[in-house]
């Protein structure tokens, strides 16, 4: 877990946003045009309303990619927790969960 980590985005349309690991974050075209809730770095992981992927598993199994699950989260900071490692770049950055 670490906090306050976030990736710029733009687009050549123009719009600006920023992410986190957990796919929180704002998307806007500038300083007061926002087109999701704005957010500041102190409350960009403290927000629940993220974005989301999820998988359905052969057994009905719901796996979040973004560890939001609740089986995720009630094993979250125990040895339990799924393994992930977090590679970036300017304007990227790839989380893989294990």
């Amino acid at each position: 877990e670490i906090s306050q980590l976030y990736f710029p985005l733009a687009s050549e349309a123009g719009l600006k946003s920023c992410v986190s690991p957990d796919l929180g974050g704002d998307a806007k075209l500038d300083q007061e045009t926002f087109l999701l809730e704005p957010v500041s770095v102190e409350n960009l992981h403290n927000n629940r309303s993220t974005r989301n992927f999820w998988l359905v598993g052969a057994n009905g199994t719901a796996l979040s990619l973004t560890g939001a699950s609740a089986a995720q989260q009630a094993v979250k900071f125990t040895p339990a927790q799924d393994d992930s490692r977090l590679t970036a770049g300017f304007m990227w950055h790839t989380l893989e969960r294990t």
